[in-house]
């Protein structure tokens, strides 16, 4: 059996490295903003077609590698994003009255371009107040 040349080897290398370090930067870009809980909370909203109740958002915890965030501060967070149109809710009548369920609005990828656009604009505002 022939070996592949150490050449092949190595673009197929960084190819990968490439890859992983390109996914790495796309999260470390948006913890710059966001806590590692947050975001995370996002993800679980923009992975559930379905829509994510406050159980749903829940799991942010079995997603964190230590620690712990309470429900409050995650449906608090994701309350916060409603008002920025991240994530839109609907209302649901259920057991102890009404809940929301969070649904995409805008993928990761439109949530970066419109932190992207509002980011520096607010700045801007807070800087020209002093």
């Amino acid at each position: 059996m022939r070996e592949a040349p150490p050449s092949a080897l190595r673009d197929s290398d960084l190819t990968e490295a490439r890859s992983r370090s390109e996914l790495t930067d796309q999260k470390r870009s948006l913890l710059i903003i966001l806590k590692d809980w947050q975001l995370k909370a996002l993800q679980v909203v923009w992975n559930s077609p379905e829509g994510a109740n406050s159980g749903t958002v829940c799991e942010v915890n079995k997603l964190l590698n230590s620690g712990s965030i309470s429900r409050a501060s995650i449906i608090n967070f994701l309350n916060e994003m409603k008002e920025l149109s991240v994530p839109d809710a609907d209302e649901r009548t259920g057991k102890g009255g009404v809940h929301l369920v969070y649904k995409v609005e805008m993928n990761e990828e439109e949530f970066k371009k419109f932190i992207a656009a509002i980011l520096p604009e607010s700045l801007m505002r807070d800087v020209l107040k002093r």
